[in-house]
């Protein structure tokens, strides 16, 4: 039997998803926080929450601040260093406030 370079490839493509599909995962969806500096001590739990829990990553799906918070240095700095206390990935979809 001859092999197909392309039937191998399409069969190669298949596998890791073939795979992924028998083996669940959790992932942990957020967005739209933290609003104010009110809502900061609150975000910071949910943080501590998630790295918690057995997510393989977070995603977070934009608007870390509200459409009057200022957009300056100061305020992404913050959100940096609070996407990097996850343990586990985080993707980052920028919302429109940002």
């Amino acid at each position: 039997m001859k092999l197909n370079p392309r039937s191998l490839s399409l069969a190669a493509l298949r596998l890791p998803f073939g795979l992924l599909a028998q083996a669940p995962f959790d992932i942990a969806l957020i967005g739209d926080t933290p609003y104010g500096v009110a809502a900061e001590p609150r975000f910071e739990r949910v943080i501590a929450d998630i790295n918690r829990q057995n997510v393989e990553f977070t995603v977070h799906i934009g608007d870390t601040k509200s459409g009057s918070t200022r957009c300056d240095d100061t305020h992404y700095t913050r959100v940096l260093n609070w996407f990097n206390s996850f343990q586990k990935p985080l993707l980052y979809s920028i919302g429109d406030n940002e």
